[in-house]
């Protein structure tokens, strides 16, 4: 179904939630808003955008929705299923702010 890569360190924070979607042609996040639920909700909505955006029939800002927080973790959703380079993926994780 749809990959996804999780940066995680040790150290546990409560720095709050965030959500959106890296936008390549601008190279920036887009729709980028604080998530209330747990990282466990947010990784189980990853995985229903996934399927919603493989149907064709919704339209979302690009295939590439994140999650995290300023320093414990981040989750990088590829909607679309296509392969990403580590080089991409790390590039992503600068952006998530």
């Amino acid at each position: 179904m749809n990959k996804q890569t999780n940066k995680q360190t040790k150290k546990q924070t409560n720095d709050p939630i965030k959500v959106g979607f890296y936008v390549e042609a601008s190279d920036s996040m887009a729709a980028v808003e604080p998530w209330e639920a747990s990282i466990d909700d947010a990784r189980l909505i990853g995985v229903h955008l996934a399927a919603m955006y493989q149907t064709g029939r919704h339209r979302m800002p690009s295939p590439v929705w994140c999650v995290w927080n300023q320093k414990e973790y981040a989750s990088i959703f590829h909607l679309d299923d296509k392969p990403r380079s580590e080089a991409f993926l790390n590039h992503v994780l600068t952006l998530m702010v």
